[in-house]
């Protein structure tokens, strides 16, 4: 397996940790959700994003460093695009991506997010698009013009009582 990623596409370990418990917990889930829903890159951009923002409201802190994009289908990590580009799947040798995540590290963002990931898990991937355009956070990007979901901006919006 290449891992070999160029500096301009290079995920943190957070993101990498991330997306594999996606795959995880998408493989483990009912089989009939895993042939319905494969685990697209699209899929992936939008399951990654509802992580990250649950693992915000739940933390108050951010499941990784980098940054959404507001493209089109909704909110995008250009690093994962690039480095997943053309793939039917994300997934890579061993339903994993990159490097495998360690037991413990699934089971920290299970116990922090996966009650509420379930529901984003069982929704089809053009679901997950729609809900995407539906979040304030990807219209005000679109709307700002500014292409990039800001960190500040998820700040604020849940830090309002």
């Amino acid at each position: 397996m290449n891992t070999d990623i160029s500096s301009e596409t290079e995920l943190s370990k957070n993101i990498i940790k991330s997306i594999n418990f996606i795959i995880k917990y998408h493989y483990s889930s009912p089989l009939e959700n895993q042939n319905t829903n494969k685990l697209t890159q699209l899929r992936m951009q939008k399951l990654l994003f509802f992580a990250y923002i649950l693992y915000f409201k739940n933390n108050k802190s951010f499941l990784f460093q980098e940054n959404f994009s507001a493209w089109n289908y909704g909110p995008v990590v250009e690093q994962l695009f690039f480095v997943s580009k053309g793939k039917t799947e994300i997934i890579f040798e061993n339903n994993t991506f990159i490097i495998p995540i360690k037991e413990k590290d699934f089971f920290i963002l299970r116990k922090k997010i996966g009650k509420y990931f379930v529901f984003y898990n069982e929704k089809s991937t053009f679901e997950l698009v729609k809900m995407s355009h539906d979040s304030l956070l990807w219209k005000e990007s679109k709307r700002k013009k500014t292409g990039v979901i800001l960190k500040k901006d998820i700040r604020n919006m849940f830090s309002k009582k």
